[in-house]
Formats: structure tokens, sequence, C-alpha cells
């Protein structure tokens, strides 16, 4: 009886709140949803609005990386400092979605990272996310174009392979 009680509480819960992430309706909500994990939540959230490509391609690096962690463990590894999500390892305090282009079928999302306080404020960047269609209704994130250069030439797929 008690699991009972429990099973229905939590899914009354799930339905009041709880949000599926994974099935991104638009473009803009990736973007939303990347912002969120990227302030709040694990690295497991983060790859659910990724297509499979891409987290096939960050979890081939991070083995890399930890191969080379175990064979040296006096040095710090090639991903020592986790995945590069984003341009800079700074987190700004706000993150929110910008400009949203389409190009053919994949979209172009720009993630605003931005600092609060004005001494901080020339440190804020822009990134972009390049997002995908992902069967009949779903949207994910492909590759993240990094905001340090201009023409956003470095992005995660290269610096995952660079890195080595």
């Amino acid at each position: 009886m008690i699991f009972r009680f429990i099973n229905l509480s939590v899914l009354v819960l799930c339905l009041s709140g709880c949000q599926h992430f994974g099935n991104e309706k638009s473009p803009r909500a990736v973007g939303e949803n990347f912002c969120r994990f990227m302030q709040t939540a694990t690295e497991t959230n983060l790859k659910n609005i990724f297509t499979p490509s891409l987290v096939k391609e960050i979890d081939t690096a991070q083995r890399k990386s930890d191969r080379i962690a175990r064979r040296n463990p006096q040095d710090k590894p090639p991903l020592g400092d986790g995945i590069p999500y984003q341009a800079y390892p700074d987190d700004a305090p706000i993150c929110r979605v910008g400009h949203i282009a389409q190009e053919g079928k994949q979209f172009r999302v720009e993630i605003h990272h931005q600092f609060i306080s004005e001494r901080e404020k020339r440190s804020n960047w822009i990134d972009i996310l390049i997002v995908h269609p992902f069967g009949e209704d779903d949207w994910r994130v492909d590759n993240i174009l990094y905001g340090y250069e201009p023409d956003y030439k470095s992005n995660l797929r290269h610096a995952l392979h660079a890195v080595f």
C-alpha cells in the first residue's frame, strides 16, 4: 500500500512540474534547456538535447582523456577541466537564448552568456548552437560554435579532436 502511495505521489509531482528533456519541440526550447542545464543540471541532462553523433564524439573523447589520465596520473589529462560546452570556462550568471536563424533544415540558436557587474560585462559572449531536426517533432544540438572568434570557426566538435 505504501508503494502505491509513493508511486502515485511521484506521478502527481511529475505531472505538475517535471519536464521531459530530450523531446524538444522547437529550437528555442533546445536553447532554453541548454541554458538551464549549463547552470543547474548534470552532463547527462545536457547530452539528452544533443544528437547521437555528437554524444558519440563526446564519449569517445572522454574515454581517450580517461585512458591518458590512467597512464599518466601525475599529469592533467586533455579534458581535465571537462568537456568545453561553451567558449570560456567561466560560468556567467545569465544564460539566455538570443537570435534564432534558420539555415536550410537546421537552426542557429544564439546563446548569450552575460555577467551582471559593469566590470565583468566586457566578458560577455555569444555562442551558437547548431540545432538539427531529430525524428518527426524533435530538435537536438549537433554542434556548438564558440563565440571567442568573430567568425565562429572554433566549435565543440573541432575542440574534441584538437585536444589530442
